[in-house]
Order: C-alpha cells, then structure tokens, then sequence
C-alpha cells in the first residue's frame, strides 16, 4: 500500500507545480484579466459557497458517474470481444480509429437534433466521446496478448470459464485500469463540451454565465475546480495502474 500512495502522491505533484508556475506568471503579467492562482482559488471557494453552483456541481458529478459507467463497461466489453475475434478486429477496429480521430465535436449537433438540450443529449454524447478509446485500448490488448497464454490454456485443458478467471482477467487488468482512466478523462472532457454547448446547466453552464457577467475570478476558481475534479481521480488511476502492471508484468 505504501508504494501505491507514494507513487499517487508522484502523479499529484504536478498539479501542485501548475499551481506554481500560475502563480508566477501571473504575477509577472499582473494584468487583471490573468488572476494569480491564490485568486483562482479563492474564486473556487467563493463559488462553493454559492447554493445553486453547488447544485450544478452535483449535476455534473451525476452525469459524469452515469456516462462514465456506461462508457467504461460498453467500451471495455466490446474492445475485447473485438480483440478477440480476427474478423470483428478487421471489421470493427478501422471504425473504432476512424471516429476516435475525428473530433467528436462535430457530432453534437446530431445529438441536440436527436435528443434535445437537456441531460439526455449531455449523457449520451459524453458516453460517445469515452467509449471509442476505451473500446480501442481494450482490443488492441486482447490482440496482443502473449501466445504463451493460449498453449497454458490448451495444455491445461481450461474450460472457458476457468480460462478467463485465471490466465485472460489477470493479463488484461493493467489494460483494463488503462481503458478506465482514459475512459474518465475522454468522457469528463465530452460532458463539459456539452455543457458549455447548451448552457443548460452544470459546471459548463455555470462558466457561460460567469462569462457574460466577466466575473473572470469566479471563472478561474471554476477552472480549478474543473482541474481537480478530472486529474484527481485519473492521477489515482495512473498509480494504481502502475502498481498493478509491476506486479503482473509477464516474465521475459
């Protein structure tokens, strides 16, 4: 557990030397449209304080949990089904790249015809822009799994079951905590992209609003907290990610 909160303290570090440099160059700036990063938190603290920006956070934390999860498990479930078959790899793998390349962006006026400019349009196109990398990462690790883990099973005579739980999960687990956390970070940047698209409410909406108001230290301290809310948790991912590719690490 040690090496696991050392190597999460690592990651959390460079946040902390963003924070820094902020604070450096803004003071070199000293322009009041470039706040300095202890205004930036004081804004965040100020906004916190405010009942309906809490509220907006809480939607946004709510869609981000439901798209997340829808993400990670259709991404993750198809990549390595795909992975698994040579011919779902040669039908489905030029697709997954073609559209994880476009910027996705694009797509969002299809989603605001289809469903609205409410939660469900927001929702769905998060989901979109995390789950192609998810689905790719996870293929390409079925794909590529060691052929040494075939002959085991073929040996042993495993049954699928038995194959899967012992030999398959262990060797795709790092890959799997790879897919989650580009999962999160792919999906939390489609739902504020939707956010601010409709200013219909979330953090995204919330900027909007600051912005016509030019309550720029309001708005910083929002960036903040938005730099939280998604390196925290991916930092976290990374370490653990880490730890458990050392210990599961094929042999040479």
């Amino acid at each position: 557990m040690s090496s696991l909160v050392r190597g999460a303290a690592t990651y959390l570090a460079a946040p902390i030397v963003v924070l820094v440099l902020w604070q450096a160059i803004s003071m070199m700036v000293a322009s009041p449209s470039v706040p300095t990063s202890t205004d930036a938190v004081e804004g965040m603290v100020d906004a916190l304080g405010n009942p309906r920006f809490r509220s907006s956070v809480l939607s946004t934390l709510r869609l981000l949990g439901l798209s997340f999860l829808l993400a990670a498990v259709i991404g993750i479930l198809a990549g390595a089904l795909a992975g698994g078959s040579s011919l779902a790899r040669r039908v489905l793998g030029p697709v997954l790249h073609l559209v994880n390349a476009t910027p996705k962006i694009v797509f969002f006026p299809v989603f605001i015809l289809a469903l609205g400019l409410g939660d469900s349009a927001k929702l769905s196109f998060a989901v979109f822009h995390g789950v192609f990398i998810a689905a790719i990462v996870m293929m390409e690790a079925t794909e590529g799994l060691n052929p040494r883990y075939r002959k085991v099973i073929s040996a042993y005579r495993l049954r699928p079951v038995q194959a899967t739980r012992l030999i398959v999960l262990p060797a795709l687990l790092p890959y799997v905590v790879t897919a989650l956390r580009l999962c999160l970070a792919f999906t939390f940047i489609g739902l504020i992209l939707a956010e601010l698209l409709t200013g219909t409410g979330g953090i995204g909406g919330e900027i909007l609003r600051l912005m016509r108001l030019a309550e720029v230290e309001r708005i910083t301290g929002i960036v903040l907290l938005v730099m939280v809310i998604a390196v925290v948790p991916v930092m976290l991912l990374r370490a653990v990610e880490v730890r458990i590719r050392s210990r599961y690490a094929p042999n040479p």
